[in-house]
């Protein structure tokens, strides 16, 4: 069985750079998008919602967000179960999955 390997949080450097407007996000089949991505979204200006049902995935944002002062919701839940959430409150949902 394939084991995937461990999400490290993005880094400092990411997150200034992201602040200066210098970020992209490159979707490909043959490339992997970093799954931490929502906090360069956030460093870039948009309003951010992390949701994941990890507590360990969202303690990793927190560590982000608290380092680079950033603001990102953090939500634990379930994808299979999203009536927490007003019809269309999002402009985008980024899964990077």
């Amino acid at each position: 069985m394939h084991k995937a390997p461990k999400v490290q949080p993005v880094d400092s450097a990411a997150i200034s750079a992201a602040k200066k407007r210098d970020w992209e996000v490159i979707l490909a089949l043959a490339e992997k998008c970093p799954r931490h991505s929502l906090a360069t979204f956030a460093a870039a200006g948009a309003n951010v919602t992390s949701f994941d049902n990890s507590t360990v995935e969202l303690a990793k944002y927190k560590l982000v967000a608290d380092r680079d002062d950033l603001e990102i919701h953090l939500m634990q839940g379930n994808m299979a179960e999203l009536s927490c959430f007003e019809d269309a409150p999002f402009d985008l949902i980024f899964h990077p999955v």
